[in-house]
Formats: C-alpha cells, structure tokens, sequence
C-alpha cells in the first residue's frame, strides 16, 4: 500500500515483526472525454482504502481526477478547472510506489480543488491558480471551510525541451485553526515555496528533484509533517532527488531515489497517538488526529525495471525508511521514538 514512514510503534500491531501483503493500490483507471480538442475532460479513480490493511475486494474507489482543460492564445494558454494535481511542485519521483514512495519525505504537491491557467510559450512556463485549502474528509466543516480564504499557488518554470522542466512553485493561504470545541481560533499563515526540475540530461537518463521550506503544510493538503494547532505554527524543510538509468536497451532500467522532511522547531509536534487507560489498567493506544507526529523521515530506495514492450513493464524496488515520531510523556525513557523499516515491492504496470 501507502508505504511512507517507519511505523509508529505504539499504533503498529507487531512493530518489529516482518509481514508480507498483496495491492492493487498502484493502479488507476482514467476517460479522456473529447482528447484532443480544445475542451476536453478527464475522469481517474484509484483503487485503495487507508483503513484496511489488505482490502482485496473491499478496496474501494477514489477520485483523483476530475478536470475540465480549455485551450487559449493558439494552445499557448491552458485553463484547467476542477480535481487536479497541484500547481506548486509538479513532480514525482520514478518507481513502483505511486501512493507512497517518498511522500512525507520531501515530494509534498498533491490533488486540489482549483482553477488554474497556464501559460506556455515553447521555453517558459508561467502558471497560476486559485483553490481549496486543503482537505477535509469528516462530516463536519472545519479549519478549511470556517478560513473563508482560498489557496493561491504560483509557479515558474524554464522548459529547455519537450521532456525537460526547470523551476520554482508557491502556495500559501491564510488558515484559521480552533480548539476542539471551536470555542477559540486563531489565523496563521500556511504555505509553502521551493524549486523542483524533471530534466532529460541524455535520452536514457532522468533527474527529477524537489527541495522546500513550508508552515503548517499539513494542514494545508500538502504531502507534508508540519500540522499546526491553535498555539503553534510547524515548520520544515525538505526535498528529494530521483534519477532514472537505462542499463542495456530500452528494456532494462535502474531507478533510484531518497529524500527527506525535517521539523525545525519539533519541540511543538503533537504526538501522532495518544493512551487511554482502562478501569482494570489496560492502556490502550489510537491516532490522536493531531497530525502524523513525525519529527523527521528519512528514506532510500534502488529498483529495476523490466520493459518488454512500451506498455507493459515489471518492477522490484527495495526501501529504507528512517522515522522519528513524538512521544507521549508516559513513553519517554520507555521507548525509542526513532524507527527503521526496510523491505522491497514487486509489481507489473500496464499502461493502456
């Protein structure tokens, strides 16, 4: 599934033991609707559920996409409306872990309810876009509705080719954080602003990197650790380099990547759990819903890639992990908050 962290040993069932499952959480399923012209529509669904460990046919499906594109100025100016990935950072490492990979390790940009215009002129590319802040996915309105302020995202980029991209990207909004009883409030800035390229440096090898400073990015639907609360504001950095290497001929590839996402003032994270004890003394753990309660993570990942034809390809990749969660003040000196995972993914794509 959705691997991006070492796990959280008091929310883990068996922290240290070993396991093995089956997926189809990587693939997607997607209509172009009029491609081609200059109105076109595009519908794509995945195939997962983060409440279920291996759902097998209780995996459901989830939108992604749901967009609406506008050709403008000869095709030099593009309006794109709807569910989409976000204007800021529009870059993805390469590998199999489409979900996972090094998301909360320094690829942050994900989907967002927006309208963007984009413009493009054969060697620079300058966009804008105005959106949802982030996500909310519980019955009641909250932080994101109650703001009353959109998201605003810039990007710019230099565009050497066809393949190639070289640029910087923001976001920001102003947030409005509550206590639990939404008794008291405060507003803060939340955003972000970093550099990410995706350059064809030789027709076999790929570079594709992202680097970022953010406040509360979490909170704000970014791929991100920082989740501020009504006293603090949370700040990180962090980034990733991937590079793609055909090995022999167009049918055999290396593909490696690491990246990282660092709290800078990780005295104020939440802890991502919290205990409760029972009349008989049993202590039992949950998520706090206060964010994921990582201070740091780290990650590492080398795979091949096996293509036979255009369309289809198989695929191992082996990964690192290195996670540094907040603990409670009963677990401090109890256990350690510092975590390692390692393991490998195998899998095939089919594009079609």
């Amino acid at each position: 599934g959705a691997i991006t962290a070492a796990a959280n040993p008091r929310l883990s069932t068996l922290s240290d033991e070993a396991r093995l499952t089956f997926q189809v959480a990587q693939s997607r399923f997607g209509l172009w609707f009029g491609e081609g012209k200059p109105v076109r529509g595009l519908i794509e669904i995945d195939f997962i559920d983060f409440t279920k460990a291996s759902p097998t046919v209780q995996a459901v499906p989830r939108l992604r996409i749901a967009k609406v594109e506008v050709d403008l100025l000869d095709n030099k100016l593009l309006l794109i409306a709807g569910q989409d990935w976000d204007l800021y950072q529009p870059v993805n490492h390469h590998g199999i872990n489409i979900v996972g990979g090094a998301f909360l390790n320094g690829n942050t940009g994900f989907m967002r309810q927006q309208i963007k215009l984009i413009y493009n002129n054969g060697k620079i590319e300058a966009g804008a876009a105005v959106g949802l802040q982030g996500i909310n996915a519980t019955p009641r309105d909250a932080g994101i509705e109650l703001s009353r302020f959109p998201s605003f995202a810039a990007r710019m980029a230099y565009v050497p080719n066809a393949k190639s991209r070289i640029g910087m990207s923001a976001i920001a909004s102003d947030f409005k954080f509550f206590n639990a009883a939404f008794t008291e409030s405060r507003r803060a800035f939340s955003g972000s602003a970093g550099i990410y390229g995706n350059l064809a440096i030789s027709p076999s090898t790929n570079l594709r990197w992202e680097g970022y400073i953010a406040r509360n990015a979490q909170n704000f639907g970014m791929l991100a650790l920082g989740s501020g609360d009504i006293l603090h504001d949370i700040d990180e950095a962090g980034g990733f380099l991937s590079i793609r290497q055909e090995l022999v001929n167009e049918m055999n590839w290396l593909f490696a990547y690491a990246g990282i996402a660092h709290v800078m003032n990780d005295g104020v994270v939440n802890p991502g759990y919290n205990a409760t004890t029972s009349a008989t003394g049993a202590v039992t753990y949950a998520a706090s819903g206060q964010g994921f309660g990582i201070k740091q993570n780290m990650t590492g990942h080398l795979g091949y890639e096996y293509r036979p034809y255009p369309s289809l390809a198989f695929l191992v990749e082996g990964f690192f992990y290195r996670t540094n969660h907040k603990l409670i003040g009963a677990d401090v000196g109890v256990i350690s908050g510092g975590r390692k995972a390692a393991g490998a993914e195998v899998g095939a794509t089919y594009t079609f």
